[in-house]
């Protein structure tokens, strides 16, 4: 799950063993977010796959990171040039784009336009780390896929809180009934985690 795209470089020492992010999914109130601990080499590849446990995506969708005006995902592999702007995400290590203190954007599913921000929030001393990655905290559930984005996952919420809404809410509501927004378990997302 965890593709290694780059050989290990950077060494491990008191500053740069792990980095603790927190991930948010914008324009979602109250928030849905995860604080997640992850090796300070990981290249953003790597930190994509680290994302979509996280938050509970399905990676059928495609991605990017975006930095200032750089912008990082996987390049066209037809090598016809269809995207000549992005960097090749395998090249890049997060801490060389977005050091402690800094956020990125990462752009998930462009029909449904999750976008969420990642601050990189502090390097960790390697005493004070466990096995990496793991999520050390987080509130509300993913939304599910193919929901129309925001506005979709609020129809679906409104849905299943009062049956009478929207047709599309309740057309959600029927084929996702289990869903509850409110359902996050960290001990889930580190048992994913420890399988990978």
């Amino acid at each position: 799950m965890f593709k290694r795209c780059l050989p290990a470089r950077t060494p491990v020492n008191s500053k740069n063993s792990a980095v603790r992010l927190i991930v948010t999914l914008r324009w979602i109130d109250p928030p849905i977010w995860r604080r997640v601990v992850v090796p300070a080499g990981v290249s953003l590849a790597e930190l994509h796959g680290i994302v979509q446990v996280v938050m509970g995506w399905e990676n059928s969708h495609l991605h990017e990171w975006r930095v200032g005006r750089e912008r990082y995902g996987v390049p066209d592999p037809g090598g016809v040039g269809f995207d000549d702007d992005l960097i090749d995400e395998c090249t890049v290590r997060l801490l060389d784009v977005a050091p402690p203190g800094s956020q990125l954007e990462y752009a998930y599913d462009f029909g449904d336009s999750w976008e969420h921000e990642v601050v990189v929030e502090a390097a960790l001393n390697p005493d004070d780390v466990g096995a990496v990655p793991t999520c050390e905290d987080g509130a509300r559930a993913c939304p599910p896929e193919d929901i129309g984005g925001v506005p979709g996952y609020y129809e679906l919420v409104q849905a299943l809180r009062k049956p009478d809404s929207s047709e599309w809410g309740r057309e959600l509501a029927e084929t996702l009934p289990a869903f509850d927004p409110e359902a996050f378990s960290v001990e889930r997302v580190n048992q994913l985690f420890r399988r990978s």
